[in-house]
């Protein structure tokens, strides 16, 4: 008897992975069919593609910025994501994690990230 047949797409989740070892950090997308790979500046769910194109747009000077800076643009990301189902940014629906070399992952607090949209919409 067939255990398996392929008529449909698998059911699944995506996720994305960071970590770090010891040529840097890494972050793994990891798609919803099974298959994986590294990426940057990336983003998933409804109407990520908003997202991505947002980071994307200014990858090229990640480098160059301050963590805020990164953060406010991350959270760009998801505002213009939102924009596009009609929502607004509301920080209580986000969270915002760190991870870096010689730098263990933490979460940062609901205040500071208010802070840095506050400080994004200001400029």
């Amino acid at each position: 008897a067939c255990t398996m047949a392929s008529l449909k797409r698998p059911y699944g989740v995506g996720c994305l992975v960071a970590g770090t070892d010891e040529s840097g950090v890494h972050l793994y997308y990891n798609c919803p069919s099974g298959d994986y790979f590294e990426c940057q500046a990336f983003a998933i769910g409804s109407h990520s593609q908003a997202a991505k194109v947002c980071l994307e747009r200014e990858f090229e000077t990640f480098n160059d910025r301050s963590r805020e800076e990164l953060i406010q643009r991350a959270l760009l990301a998801i505002t213009e994501t939102l924009r596009w189902q009609g929502k607004e940014f509301d920080s209580s629906s986000c969270t915002v994690a760190i991870l870096g070399e010689n730098e263990s992952f933490h979460v940062i607090s609901r205040s500071i990230i208010e802070q840095l949209v506050d400080s994004s919409k200001a400029t």
